[in-house]
């Protein structure tokens, strides 16, 4: 066998895709605590009923609910890496799942892992297991990304039990939406599991046959799409298909910003359009990551033909591990053409500028965008909307002053207002009033645009006018 193959094979020896991504931490050694003695925590327990006994003693849901946060809260605000907090939040984790609250749970335990050298994804199947989750929207998803990290983990047996929990569940509360996404982590992690057998099967012939093409290609797709991007490249270059393992060749001597790069992004996005050897969604992922080292230096149809296709590539749910992590793409209108950026929560949009903003998730996800840093007195404020979302306009804070407008989900222009005058906040959608809220005069707010956008559906936003 040849030397460098035979090291990575057994160093792949079937690793679940998100295990191949890199580590967040560089490598360095855990710096989390270790899980705290059972005679800690019984100390630590003892010490809390002392402290809170009139919470331990109220059993009323709400009660048991909000004395879930503030154990999270106390968790969070001290006590770091000591046996009460641990205690704090596992007993927030208790409550929240007694209490139907999955998304909490799972929060305080992803809290916890942060902490202490625990094992989150394990701890969530546990909580899963027991059963009792409501008939709820927020349990579905949380439910639905617990699969995924499932999931990735390779744990496909228990990622598949809380798939089809979480598609029951939607089934009970009978909405489209959350049913289709639930339907859909189910069939993913069948196709998943699939994958990952016939990438085992293909390492193994490797094994006994390192040039084996048939073998490389269908190893070299998986790890491309677990985003291990070089090794599957190897493998991909010496595969059987003939025009993927030309662009895997060349993307592995490929410098970025140069003209071969975007002679290698174009090459990438026709792959994705003619060559069934590998699924469209990777070679677009690959594609955007030159055609991102190349954007700066284009100009003109050049420049707007790849931004496009960035944000295409974004509008892939499914291509999540073949990409960067990033939830969104954005676009935004400046110096007469589009610019990429992909962090657009919380972006200020001047007047009149405009964002194309792609949601690359699998779920419902928000997007916060600045209309004005502060407005002092009276005000009125416009932006036009075309796509797949519901808007929310805010006024100084996400709280009193948040309106929810109807869901957008026609393919027109709808004009969205904020006015603030004489002591009244006024939304308004197509002229219409939305809502209308009195308040205390204060010398100046900011003022926020929201935009809770589909999985992999695609909103323009436009013309932004302050007065």
């Amino acid at each position: 066998m040849h030397s460098k193959l035979g090291i990575l094979l057994t160093a792949l020896a079937l690793i679940p895709v998100s295990a191949l991504r890199a580590d967040p931490s560089g490598g360095s050694v855990d710096q989390r605590t270790a899980v705290p003695e059972i005679r800690a925590q019984n100390d630590a327990m003892r010490a809390l009923r002392e402290i809170y006994p009139h919470d331990f003693a109220d059993h009323n849901a709400q009660h048991q609910l909000a004395f879930a946060h503030k154990l999270r809260e106390n968790a969070r605000a001290g006590h770091e890496g000591s046996a009460v907090a641990y205690v704090e939040l596992t007993g927030a984790r208790d409550l929240a799942a007694a209490g139907g609250d999955l998304d909490f749970a799972f929060g305080a335990i992803d809290d916890l892992a942060d902490l202490f050298r625990a094992d989150p994804i394990q701890m969530k199947l546990d909580v899963a297991a027991h059963g009792g989750a409501p008939a709820s929207a927020s349990c579905v998803y949380a439910l639905i990304e617990l699969s995924e990290e499932a999931e990735g983990a390779g744990l496909f047996p228990a990622a598949q039990r809380v798939a089809n929990l979480a598609l029951r569940l939607a089934s009970r509360v009978g909405t489209p939406l959350l049913v289709g996404a639930a339907r859909d982590q189910a069939t993913d992690v069948t196709q998943k599991e699939r994958d990952a057998r016939a990438a085992e099967g293909a390492r193994k012939r490797l094994e006994k046959s390192p040039d084996d093409a048939d073998a490389s290609l269908v190893l070299g797709r998986y790890l491309c799409m677990g985003n291990h991007w070089r090794d599957g490249l190897i493998l991909l270059a010496k595969g059987a298909d003939a025009r993927l393992r030309s662009v895997a060749a060349q993307d592995l001597r490929c410098s970025a910003g140069t003209a071969a790069a975007g002679r290698l992004a174009d090459d990438w996005w026709t792959l994705s359009e003619t060559d069934r050897s590998i699924a469209p969604y990777i070679a677009r992922a690959r594609a955007a990551k030159w055609y991102r080292t190349v954007l700066p230096h284009l100009s003109g149809l050049a420049h707007d033909r790849a931004a496009e296709r960035i944000l295409q590539s974004r509008a892939d749910p499914e291509a999540d591990a073949a990409r960067d992590p990033d939830r969104w793409e954005t676009l935004c209108w400046a110096e007469s053409h589009w610019q990429v950026s992909s962090s657009p929560a919380m972006t200020t949009l001047a007047q009149g500028a405009g964002l194309l903003v792609t949601n690359a998730t699998h779920v419902y996800s928000i997007a916060y965008f600045v209309l004005s840093d502060a407005l002092a007195g009276d005000f009125d404020v416009t932006i036009r909307v075309k796509g797949d979302c519901t808007v929310s306009l805010t006024a100084a804070d996400l709280k009193d002053r948040n309106f929810s407008c109807p869901p957008v989900a026609d393919d027109a222009w709808h004009a969205f207002r904020l006015r603030r005058e004489k002591g009244v906040l006024v939304a308004m959608e197509d002229g219409n009033v939305i809502a209308l809220r009195s308040f205390n005069a204060e010398p100046a707010m900011p003022v926020l645009f929201g935009v809770l956008v589909p999985a992999g559906k695609q909103v323009d936003l436009r013309e932004v006018t302050v007065r």
